[in-house]
C-alpha cells in the first residue's frame, strides 16, 4: 500500500463519497469500499475499533481532523482499548487524538492501541505523519500507547508525537510505556518526533519504549534518531524505576542518534537507567546528540545510569564532539554514564572509533553509605580506541568513591588526547582496573580528593608515550596521593597494600607533567616482575618513586641530536623499607641527559650518548653502588672560588669501571677540573688547559706528554697526554684550549707537536709561575 499522507487522503475522499452514513453525527470507524478502517469524527464521540478475525489482516486509517485540531476521545470505562487488532495490521497515523481511558482502579489495564495476540508473532506497520499525535491520559494499573502483545511494530520513518502519562497515584505495581512490543523498529524518528512517557504514582515501571523479544534478536532498533525520547517518573514514595528505552530480552541497537537527537530519564525512585537491556548488549554506532539521566530520590538510595547493560555488553562506535551523555543523583548508591552490571554473557564496554564527546556525572550525599560514581563502569574491560583531545569526562561527587573510569579487569586506549576530571571526598580515581594500557597520553588526568587519590590505580599498568598531565592532589596533607600507582591505600591500617605485583612501565616523553607519587612496585627490587620507568627527552619530577626496578633515559627521538635533560628531584630520602621509596635497582643513561637529588642507584649503567649531570654542591643527593661509566659529565656548580692545585670529589661509588669520555669541566677560558679515576671515586683537580703535569706551568714536559698522543686514533688518552677537553682524544680542540696559556699562536703550538725536520729551534714559552695546592675539598 502507497503510505504517502496526500494519497491516503485522496482514497478517503472517494471513500466520504460512496458512503452513505446511518446519521447526520457519527463519530467512530468505518469500512471504506477499499477495505480501510476509516475513523470519522465529529465533536464527541467513544467508538472503539475491535478486529480479531483470523482472515483479516486490517489497515487502519486515522486522518487528520478538518482544523488540525486534537480530537478527544473518552473511552468507557469497561473498555481496555481504543484500537484491537489481533493479526499483522497497517496503522497511518496522519490525525491528532487524545485519548482518556481508565477509571482509578489499580487492577485495570488500559492500551490506547493493542496489537496481535500471545500466541502470534506478526509484525505491524505503523506510518506517524509528520504533526500526527497520539497522547494517551490514563489511570489504570498497566497502561501503554500502543502495545505489541507478542509481535513486531515497525515504526517505518516516524514523523508524530505519541505520549504517555499516567496518574494513578496509588499503584504499587504500575507499569508504563508509550510503546510496548516483542521487537520494536524505527527506521527513522525525525526532529519534529516525540515519544513521552510520564507517571505519577508511587511505585511505577515508566519507560517510553520497551521491548521484549530472544536473547538472539534486536529488540529495539533505531536506525537514525533526530527527535525525542523521554521518560518521566514522579514517585510518591520514592520507589519504583524509569527508564526511556527498555528491552527485558534481546539487544538494543542504534545507529546514528543525531545532533538534534535526545534520549532522557528522569525519576524520584529507586533506579533510572536512560537506556536498559536486561540480558543483552546495548549496541549504538554512533551518538551525536545527548543522553541524559535524573534521579532526585531523596528517602532511598538510588540507581542512575544514563547508558546501563544489566547482563550484556554495551558496543559503541564513536561519540563524536557534540554528544553528552549525563547522569545526575541524590542519595545516590550508584551513578554512571555508562555501566555493565554483571558479566552473564560479556559485560565490556566498548567505544571502537572515537571519544571526542562529553560525559559528566553530579551525585550529591548518600548519608555516608558506600557509594560509586563513575563515567565509565565495567564488571569486565573497558575499550577506547582513540579518546580525542575534544573528549571530556567529569565527575563529581560528595561522601563516596568517584572514578573516571573503572573496569573490573582491563582498560585499554589507542590513544589518550582528552581529559579526566575526578573529585570525590573517599576514593577519588581517574582510571582504576586490574590491568591498564594506554598509548600516546598526550591528555590529562586531574584528580581531587579528600582521602585516598589516585590518577591511575591497576594491578599492572603499561603507560606509553605519556607527554600529558597526570595529577593527583588530597586536599587532606595527612593522606595519600599517587599519579600512577599500581598498590591500593588502606585509610584503616594507614599503609600501602603488599601485593605481588607483575611487570609494569611508565614512559614519560617531554611535556609530561606528572603530579603525584609513581607506585610501581611493592615488595623489593625485582621480586615479582620487572618495574620500569622511561624517562624520554626533557623534563621533572619532584615527587616520589616506589619499587623502580629499571630506570631508562632516552633521548628525544623528535630532536635527534639534541641532549636535553630529564631532573628527578625527589621529596623525600630514600628508604628501602619503605616499598624500595626512591630507590632505582638500574638506571641505564642513553642518548639524554639526568640528574637527580635524593635518588640511590644499585647499578648505573652509560652508553656513549648518554650524560649524567652531578650537583658539585651536593654530591650526596645521588648515591650510586656500581657505576659503568661512558658518555658524558656535565657538573653543575662548579667553583667560582679556586686556585691552581684544588682537589674535589667529583663522584663516588662503591665500584667504578670505565669512564666518561667527554665533559664540560672547563671553568673558564684558561683553567678546567682535570678528572681522575680510582676504583671507587673520580678526583677533580684544578689545572691550567696545556699543564699536563700540573706543574703550575707549560714547558716541554707538557709538549712532549701531548707529540706521542696527538691526532692518535686511540680515544684512551687522559688530561696527563694533553686530552684537556676530556673526551679520550687529543686533538686540536685541546691544543686551542692550551694556547689560552701561551704566548704562541696556534699555528706555532701545532709546529712544536709535529716540527719540521730541519727545524731545531726551541720555541719559547712564558712562564707561569707554580701557585700553591690548596688541601683536597
Amino acid at each position: 500500500m502507497n503510505t504517502h499522507p496526500s494519497y491516503r487522503t485522496s482514497t478517503l475522499l472517494a471513500a466520504f463519497a460512496s458512503l452513505t452514513l446511518t446519521t447526520p453525527s457519527f463519530a467512530g470507524f468505518d469500512q471504506m469500499p477499499n477495505g480501510h478502517h476509516v475513523f470519522f469524527y465529529n465533536d464527541n464521540g467513544s467508538m472503539t475499533l475491535n478486529l480479531d478475525s483470523p482472515d483479516d489482516l486490517p489497515t487502519i486509517d486515522i486522518p487528520v481532523y478538518a482544523n488540525s485540531a486534537p480530537f478527544d476521545i473518552v473511552l468507557p470505562t469497561n473498555a481496555t482499548s481504543w484500537i484491537k487488532s489481533t493479526h499483522a495490521t497497517t496503522l497511518n497515523f496522519d490525525g491528532k487524538i487524545n485519548t482518556h481511558a481508565g477509571n482509578g482502579n489499580s487492577a485495570d489495564t488500559c492500551n490506547a492501541i493493542s496489537l496481535g495476540n500471545a500466541s502470534t508473532h506478526a509484525t505491524h506497520q505503523l506510518n506517524f505523519s509528520h504533526n500526527s499525535s497520539l497522547k494517551v491520559n490514563t489511570q489504570s494499573n498497566n497502561s501503554y500507547a500502543i502495545l505489541g502483545i507478542k509481535d513486531t511494530l515497525d515504526f517505518n520513518d516516524f514523523h508524530g508525537q505519541i505520549s504517555l502519562t499516567n496518574s494513578l497515584p496509588n499503584s504499587n505495581t504500575i507499569h508504563n510505556a508509550a510503546i510496548g512490543g516483542r521487537i520494536i523498529k524505527f527506521n527513522t524518528i525525525s526532529q519534529d518526533a516525540s515519544i513521552t512517557t510520564q507517571s505519577i504514582s508511587s511505585q511505577p515501571s515508566t519507560y517510553s519504549i520497551f521491548a521484549q523479544a530472544n536473547a538472539q534478536t534486536d529488540a529495539i532498533t533505531i536506525n537514525s534518531l533526530a527527535g525525542t525520547i523521554s521518560s518521566t517518573s514522579v514517585n510518591t514514595q520514592q520507589f519504583g524505576y524509569t527508564h526511556a528505552l527498555g528491552a527485558a530480552q534481546g539487544n538494543i541497537k542504534i545507529q546514528s542518534i543525531e545532533e538534534t537527537g535526545s534520549i532522557s530519564a528522569s525519576g524520584s525512585g529507586v533506579s533510572t537507567y536512560t537506556i536498559l537491556a536486561f540480558h543483552n548488549d546495548i549496541n549504538i554506532d554512533n551518538i551525536h546528540g545527548q543522553i541524559a539521566a535524573e534521579n532526585t530520590n531523596q528517602s532511598h538510595l538510588s540507581n542512575t545510569t544514563a547508558i546501563h547493560a544489566s547482563r550484556g555488553g554495551i558496543n559503541i562506535g564513536s561519540i563524536s564532539q557534540t554528544a553528552v551523555i549525563s547522569a545526575n543523583a541524590s542519595n545516590a548508591i550508584r551513578t554512571a554514564g555508562l555501566r555493565t552490571a554483571t558479566s552473564y554473557t560479556n559485560g565490556s564496554i566498548n567505544i571502537n572509533n572515537n571519544f571526542a564527546g562529553t560525559i559528566n556525572v553530579n551525585t550529591t550525599p548518600n548519608d555516608g553509605k558506600t557509594s560509586i560514581a563513575s563515567a565509565i563502569e565495567s564488571v569486565n574491560k573497558i575499550y577506547i580506541n582513540k579518546f580525542d583531545s575534544t573528549g571530556s569526562i567529569n565527575v563529581a561527587g560528595n561522601n563516596l568513591n568517584a572514578y573516571g573510569l573503572l573496569a573490573a579487569n582491563s582498560f585499554e586506549s589507542n590513544q589518550f588526547a582528552g581529559t579526566i576530571n575526578t573529585l570525590g571526598q573517599n576514593n577519588s580515581i581517574g582510571i582504576k582496573a586490574s590491568q591498564i594500557d594506554m598509548f600516546k597520553n598526550t591528555g590529562t588526568i586531574d584528580v581531587q580528593g579528600d582521602n585516598f587519590v589516585c590518577g591511575i590505580l591497576a594491578d599492572t599498568v603499561q603507560l606509553w608515550e605519556v607527554s600529558g598531565i597526570i595529577s593527583a592532589t588530597s586536599t587532606n596533607p595527612n593522606l595519600q596521593a599517587a599519579a600512577i600507582s599500581t598498590s591500593q591505600w588502606d585509610s584503616n591500617t594507614k599503609t600501602w597494600s603488599n601485593e605481588d605485583d607483575l611487570s609494569d612501565l611508565v614512559h614519560l616523553q617531554t611535556g609530561a607533567n606528572i603530579i603525584g607519587d609513581i607506585r610501581l612496585g611493592t615488595r623489593g627490587l625485582n621480586d615479582y616482575g620487572l618495574d620500569q620507568l622511561i624517562l624520554e627527552g626533557s623534563g621533572s619530577f619532584n615527587h616520589n618513586l616506589y619499587g623502580i626496578d629499571e630506570l631508562q633515559i632516552e633521548s628525544d627521538p623528535n630532536n635527534p641530536g639534541s641532549i636535553p635533560r630529564w631532573n628527578l628531584d625527589l621529596a623525600l630520602t630514600p628508604d628501602a623499607a619503605d616499598q624500595q621509596r626512591n630507590i632505582v635497582n638500574i638506571l641505564y643513561i642513553g642518548g639524554s641527559a639526568f640528574s637527580a637529588t635524593n635518588l640511590t642507584v644499585n647499578t648505573l649503567k652509560m652508553n656513549t650518548f648518554g650524560e649524567l649531570a652531578i650537583d658539585l654542591d651536593n654530591l650526596s643527593a645521588l648515591t650510586i653502588k656500581n657505576a659503568e661509566l661512558d658518555g658524558i659529565l656535565t657538573l653543575d656548580n662548579k667553583p667560582t672560588d679556586y686556585q691552581l692545585g684544588d682537589t674535589l670529589t667529583v663522584f663516588t661509588a662503591d665500584s667504578i669501571t670505565g669512564k666518561f669520555d667527554r665533559h664540560d669541566a672547563c671553568l673558564d677560558s684558561k683553567h678546567s677540573i682535570a678528572l681522575d679515576y680510582t676504583s671507587t671515586e673520580i678526583i677533580g683537580t684544578i689545572a691550567l688547559n696545556g699543564d699536563t703535569d700540573f706543574s703550575g706551568t707549560i714547558d716541554n714536559t707538557d709538549f712532549n706528554n701531548m707529540a706521542a698522543a696527538y691526532l692518535s686514533n686511540d680515544r684512551t688518552f687522559s688530561w696527563t697526554y694533553g686530552d684537556f677537553n676530556q673526551d679520550g682524544r687529543v686533538n686540536d680542540t685541546d691544543l686551542y684550549m692550551m694556547q689560552y696559556n701561551t704566548d704562541l699562536t696556534f699555528d706555532q703550538i701545532k709546529a712544536r707537536l709535529i716540527p719540521e725536520p730541519t727545524t731545531l729551534t726551541l720555541f719559547s714559552l712564558t712562564a707561569l709561575p707554580l701557585l700553591r695546592r690548596k688541601r683536597r675539598v
